[in-house]
């Protein structure tokens, strides 16, 4: 698995199609896990979105760069979510 933790400027069409200038947030991480897809950090307001294989995509709120760096370190990102983020931050349905 391949980590970028530096936040980036991206500017674009977002997985769920909307067009936006997202700056600060990092590259999309791409993870090896039969639950979640991928993920991006944007550290200005601590914020954690996560997609799934399923298409469904979350953001965190409140998440510290800390949490975020065990998050792509993490041996088993699914089971992250479900005990770390899910239970521990605020949650939303984004796409």
């Amino acid at each position: 698995m391949r980590v970028s933790v530096r936040p980036q400027i991206r500017a674009g069409i977002s997985p769920t199609g909307t067009t936006s200038t997202e700056a600060e947030f990092t590259e999309w991480v791409g993870f090896r896990s039969s639950n979640v897809a991928q993920a991006r950090y944007r550290a200005s307001d601590a914020v954690l979105d996560v997609q799934f294989h399923d298409g469904a995509m979350y953001r965190y709120e409140h998440v510290s760069p800390d949490k975020w760096e065990a998050f792509v370190r993490s041996p088993s990102p699914g089971r992250f979510v479900h005990g770390q983020l899910k239970q521990q931050h605020r949650v939303s349905r984004i796409g």
